[in-house]
């Protein structure tokens, strides 16, 4: 509406977060705390593979979650203000940061199942909760399926640190309800998005769908000791970069999916470097 979009936000999920098994981070002597930077992970997950599991599961099927690795590789890797500069256009003053990144994806794949290509994320997490890998990597809407398996206990049976690299970091996305400007804005559709606003609705919705309330207002005693954390987390965070769906212009971002399906199939370190070049300064 006048050349703005005006949202009410309802949610806010961290994408920056991993998870792991308690007693197979411990049995191989790794502390996921205290894993500096993407390349020291990397060397990690290397040491982590023991017979049929791996050091993480890597959902490939899905452009935008290897968009979200990537994101997390180059602020873990090249800081917060890197990634910031590369998605709004400032591509050529960080093409090497940029590259290194690619490279460093690159690197992770050759870690990921030989499969990875036909799995998507649900699947994956399927495979990190049966105790496949030692390590899963997503935004915090997992933890969910984590709450509801029954044996499988927040704190002991598994637990989650931020993506290396990325301390102080909040990297989020979040949903939100638009009234379109050639809507019939009626009294009812003013009251549900005021209703949707309020903070009874946020903390009911947020505590099912496992993600925090952009209201700062509302009561989480109930709520799962990981939301709490995160909650605390994101009062605490310096920095709040979106996922690409949030940093980059719709356009830029259908480039950078169409990049990323091209680089798990080619595995072209050039080219999905130019692309997204070509992309972030769509």
């Amino acid at each position: 509406m006048d050349g703005a979009y005006y949202g009410v936000p309802i949610d806010i999920h961290r994408m920056n977060n991993l998870f792991y098994h308690v007693d197979m981070v411990e049995e191989r002597g790794v502390d996921p705390a205290h894993v500096d930077s993407p390349s020291e992970f990397l060397e990690v997950l290397r040491q982590c593979e023991d017979g049929d599991v791996i050091g993480m599961e890597q959902p490939m099927k899905n452009p935008s979650d290897v968009l979200q690795l990537f994101a997390n590789i180059v602020i873990g890797e090249f800081g917060a203000e890197t990634y910031r500069g590369i998605t709004q256009g400032e591509t050529r003053s960080y093409e090497s940061e940029l590259r290194g990144s690619v490279e460093l994806l690159d690197a992770y794949a050759d870690l990921a199942r030989d499969d990875a290509t036909f799995v998507d994320m649900v699947q994956a997490n399927g495979r990190f909760m049966d105790r496949e890998s030692v390590f899963f990597h997503q935004g915090d809407w997992m933890a969910g399926s984590y709450e509801d398996r029954a044996g499988f206990e927040y704190g002991t049976d598994w637990d989650h640190a931020v993506f290396p690299g990325t301390e102080g970091v909040f990297m989020l996305s979040t949903d939100a309800l638009v009234a379109t400007e050639g809507a019939d804005f009626d009294e009812d559709a003013r009251a549900f998005l005021e209703f949707m606003a309020s903070p009874g609705a946020q903390k009911t919705l947020n505590r099912i769908k496992g993600s925090i309330p952009p209201r700062s207002d509302v009561d989480l005693g109930d709520y799962p000791e990981i939301l709490r954390e995160q909650f605390r987390d994101f009062r605490a965070a310096d920095h709040f970069p979106g996922g690409h769906a949030l940093q980059i212009t719709p356009d830029a971002f259908v480039e950078a999916k169409v990049a990323a399906a091209e680089f798990v199939t080619t595995r072209d370190v050039k080219r999905t470097t130019q692309a997204l070049l070509d992309a972030y300064g769509h």
